[in-house]
């Protein structure tokens, strides 16, 4: 009986484990993504017609963005 809840025990830690370094790679990964944090949108608000340059995309419609990374 203990030597199945230490078993149990370390499998649980070991998803743990990987679940954590999965996590850190996808939120890296994301961070990087964008062009090593040089990346940005120019919007143009379809409505009013207004612009922008954002870092984020600044919510729904009626915003175009075009990803930029220059």
């Amino acid at each position: 009986m203990l030597r199945k809840a230490l078993t149990l025990g370390m499998v649980f830690i070991f998803a743990l484990s990987l679940l954590a370094v999965s996590m850190v790679t996808c939120l890296t990964y994301d961070a990087e993504a964008g062009g090593n944090g040089h990346a940005h949108l120019d919007c143009t608000n379809r409505i009013t017609g207004a612009s922008g340059t954002f870092h984020h995309h600044p919510g729904d419609p009626p915003w175009d963005c075009t990803h930029r990374t220059d």
